[in-house]
């Protein structure tokens, strides 16, 4: 366990799929950049993305629709480096760092059908739970997206809790078309090149329909569900509101980043950020 007379924070943000927790992040890390404080960034959801892309890689095989002690048992059978975190923050896969290759529509596609499964969530959070201890311990501070796992997985309590709230329409929107600048970036043409194609509009119906099933999955769960914003409010959450334009969201992140570096002490915290 850290020490308490450490300077380092857990700063952890939730909120639905798709909500805008990245571009949270790194408003976060600009705050602490600001404030010259050491810190990783941490994506839970590049561990499971990892996990699909390795599958797809054929470098092992997950039985999705057999019986739950079969997926466990593969998960368990897998080498202890086959998914790890490096010193650096970066991804490994068997070793080799990989980023890039998380982000394609396949490998998306794939984290869906892979992250419903109870045995899949505890093993990415074992790989979590070693990573944020171990540089906790080394002083640095860590930001992760932390899933509503109520961190029971972990020997502390995160020092600043943030959920991020944005609208079902904004979320879908906001995901159609970060793909669909993926999509366009690997043809090589603009960005906004048939913005407002039939394909575009396809894509739109695809992620809507994709995000509602995991807003499903997520919050009717058995174990951990994600929870709402004002259950979030209760439990004590710092609010950031990313329905706002992305200047006012910028301003309220780093005036709550600069409010908790140098408190050492769990939520709630005083936030200009909560509305």
């Amino acid at each position: 366990m850290r020490s308490p007379h450490s300077s380092a924070l857990h700063i952890a943000t939730e909120g639905l799929s798709a909500c805008g927790k990245s571009t949270i992040q790194a408003f976060i890390a600009e705050g602490l950049n600001e404030l010259k404080k050491p810190f990783l960034q941490i994506s839970n959801g590049s561990l499971f993305r990892a996990l699909s892309y390795g599958e797809q890689q054929g470098m092992y095989q997950l039985t999705k629709d057999g019986p739950t002690n079969t997926l466990e048992k593969e998960l368990g059978d897998l080498p202890a480096n086959t998914i790890r975190i490096a010193s650096d923050g970066a991804v490994l896969l068997a070793g080799n760092r990989v980023q890039q290759e998380l982000y394609t529509p396949e490998v998306a596609e794939g984290v869906f059908h892979l992250a419903k499964f109870p045995a899949v969530q505890e093993y990415v959070v074992t790989i979590l739970r070693d990573s944020i201890v171990h540089l906790l311990e080394e002083g640095i501070t860590v930001i992760n997206d932390g899933r509503s796992q109520k961190y029971s997985y972990l020997p502390h309590t995160p020092d600043v809790l943030i959920f991020v709230d944005r609208d079902f329409g904004s979320r879908v929107l906001g995901r159609t078309r970060q793909e669909y600048r993926k999509k366009m970036s690997n043809l090589l043409l603009p960005p906004n090149y048939l913005a407002d194609c039939e394909d575009f509009w396809s894509l739109y119906n695809t992620q809507q329909q994709h995000i509602a099933e995991r807003d499903l999955t997520d919050t009717t769960r058995e174990k951990n569900p994600q929870f709402s914003k004002e259950k979030a409010i209760l439990e004590g959450y710092n609010i950031i509101d990313n329905n706002l334009p992305l200047n006012e969201v910028r301003e309220n992140v780093l005036g709550l980043i600069r409010q908790c570096v140098g408190i050492n002490t769990t939520h709630p915290l005083p936030s200009m950020a909560r509305r």
